[in-house]
């Protein structure tokens, strides 16, 4: 069964082949679509399984410095049967997120709101001192008859200093039978905390 059907997609070989959507904005008559973004895909029947990344779903983004006519260059990210790359197109894990300049930490920067690289995990709360925030937790099944899943260990960002103040480190969790543990504590002066 066939719903909507977009052709003109391309191997994996070229520049991706055609433009399928495009996505703009219609603010000026006179020039047509312009601040155009757009999704384009690769096909590829010779990939291997698993670690394929030539049959994928690319977004690619209109940026300041471009004609307003023109067709976005920016890569934002890509949809492929190996994972989600974000500023890559051939992704190495399920999740990889890939930046092309270094980024220094910067309180001022961070206190600013300025614009910062990489991975950012925030949490809308917790703003007491010891407050938990944002967190990667791990998990697997934790029974061979079950496919549910089981989560037992993590790190947690939490805060040191009081409301309206800015500093904190991470904790570091496990658990057994339900009984969190915190075995290494990293605070905001580099300070290692075990037990």
């Amino acid at each position: 069964k066939l719903g909507l059907t977009l052709a003109y997609g391309d191997s994996s070989a070229g520049d991706n082949g055609w433009n399928q959507i495009i996505l703009g904005y219609w603010g000026d008559y006179s020039t047509g679509s312009t601040y155009n973004h757009y999704i384009k895909t690769r096909h590829n029947a010779a990939a291997s399984p698993g670690s394929d990344t030539t049959n994928a779903i690319d977004f690619y983004l209109w940026k300041g410095g471009q004609t307003k006519t023109d067709l976005g260059t920016q890569h934002g990210m890509s949809i492929t049967v190996a994972g989600v790359g974000i500023g890559t197109t051939s992704p190495k894990g399920l999740l990889h997120v890939h930046q092309t300049d270094a980024d220094s930490p910067s309180v001022s920067g961070w206190a600013s709101g300025t614009n910062m690289h990489g991975l950012i995990l925030t949490y809308d709360g917790g703003p007491v001192a010891g407050d938990l925030g944002a967190e990667i937790r791990f998990g697997q099944r934790w029974w061979s008859s079950s496919t549910s899943l089981a989560y037992h260990s993590g790190i947690q960002g939490y805060k040191q200093m009081g409301d309206g103040a800015f500093g904190g480190g991470l904790r570091f969790y496990t658990s057994r039978e339900h009984v969190v543990k915190y075995p290494l504590t990293l605070d905001m002066d580099g300070n290692v905390g075990i037990g």
